[in-house]
């Protein structure tokens, strides 16, 4: 009675109160078993999306459909139909793969991607119908929930006329656009739509030089496609040898530094990844955040007790084992022939160390700051006062009443 409450509130009608060709005899369907594994709901879906535009697989509709849910869920708590302290709750349990999804969420799919929803109960009745906002609807979803699983429903003699879809050109479920177009006529169409094989294209080899920047082109390509015949010329950065050796191949530890390239890169960060993650159960390859991505910092020394991290490394006696024990796929030889690297190369090292010895030396010093951007002034600040030099000089005011030798000193 709870399910069928939340299907009148999300699909707007009932089966008891409307008749409607999605609705059709129990008897004249066959069931079609879908494993139970938490995802149950979404394999019957995509079961009945077979051969509509919004064909898919289940890892793709729970994401889309939650996703969905998310943006609606303010209006779905004023309306009611959510309590906020369930919100949270109700997103996770629809993100999280091989777990069932909330109840909440089911009779959202015809709001979400306006499709005729159906469920029918073991005894033949029809326990939760919600109808489409848009109709004719883009298909009908028709599915049997019996001990809390999920199951297919096909007709057990396929008719010769398909479920009212719309054209082939209506946007697919994995578009930003699927589910919110506005109203087409329905077409009949066969019950599965043959795609055939596009046919496949060779452009040929890239081995076409710029005269002017080098760039390899495709043989359609023009010269301006890269920098418009010389008129675009970007700086060019000189590699120090020892990497451009590592990277093409004419260092003995060129395998070596290859094979476990992201180790090193990790072992000589001087920021590490900040983000809300989002776990997902079970495995998955894929790597979910939530919210925006940055980079955190560390203070510039690392407590006494602490062990250092990021570029607090950069200032330890022991720099070399502290960044061996971040990483086991590192070799110690290579590993001190990039931080020397960087100790010479790195303007970003340089600068910290630089701070680093100047506190040191005068521990009460308080007012030591690195500029990583000396272009930005702080809001409410004169833009002249934080002008970068566009000389080498320097000016000095002296008074007039001075007639002695006096030192000049810079810092």
């Amino acid at each position: 009675e709870q399910i069928r409450r939340r299907g009148v509130s999300a699909g707007r009608f009932d089966s008891s109160e409307l008749a409607t060709p999605s609705v059709v005899p129990f008897d004249a369907l066959r069931i079609i078993r879908i494993p139970g594994d938490g995802n149950c709901f979404f394999y019957a879906v995509c079961d009945q999306l077979q051969g509509t535009p919004l064909e898919t697989d289940a890892a793709s509709l729970r994401h889309e459909l939650t996703s969905r849910v998310v943006q609606i869920m303010p209006e779905l708590i004023e309306q009611g139909f959510v309590l906020p302290e369930n919100a949270d709750f109700i997103v996770d349990s629809s993100f999280s793969e091989g777990t069932y999804v909330p109840d909440e969420v089911v009779p959202l799919l015809s709001r979400c991607f306006n499709v005729d929803l159906v469920i029918y109960q073991e005894n033949g009745t029809v326990l939760q119908y919600c109808m489409s906002p848009l109709q004719p609807p883009i298909a009908i979803v028709r599915i049997l929930l019996r001990h809390e699983h999920y199951e297919s429903l096909r007709f057990a003699n396929p008719i010769p006329v398909s479920e009212p879809i719309v054209d082939a050109e209506e946007p697919r479920l994995t578009q930003q656009s699927a589910g919110h177009c506005g109203a087409r006529p329905a077409q009949e169409r066969p019950e599965r739509i043959i795609r055939p094989e596009a046919p496949a294209h060779n452009c040929g080899p890239m081995d076409r030089a710029c005269d002017q920047c080098g760039a390899l082109l495709w043989c359609s390509e023009t010269r301006n496609f890269c920098c418009a015949k010389g008129k675009v010329k970007l700086p060019s950065r000189t590699v120090p040898q020892v990497l451009a050796d590592l990277y093409l191949g004419r260092h003995r530890m060129s395998a070596e530094f290859l094979t476990n390239i992201r180790s090193y890169n990790s072992a000589l960060q001087l920021t590490s990844l900040g983000a809300k993650l989002r776990l997902v159960p079970g495995w998955c390859p894929s790597f979910f955040i939530s919210g925006q991505l940055h980079h955190n910092t560390a203070p510039l020394f690392a407590e006494d007790s602490a062990e250092p991290h990021g570029w607090q490394v950069y200032f330890n006696d022991r720099e070399l084992e502290s960044r061996q024990s971040l990483s086991q796929k590192v070799k110690p030889e290579l590993l001190e022939l990039l931080q020397t690297l960087l100790h010479e190369c790195n303007g970003y090292v340089r600068s910290l160390r630089a701070v680093a010895h100047r506190i040191s030396q005068d521990p009460e010093l308080g007012d030591a700051r690195i500029v990583i951007h000396p272009d930005r002034r702080p809001s409410g600040e004169h833009i002249r006062r934080y002008n970068l030099p566009t000389a080498n000089e320097v000016g000095i005011l002296l008074w007039r009443t001075m007639r002695t030798h006096r030192p000049v000193g810079t810092s």
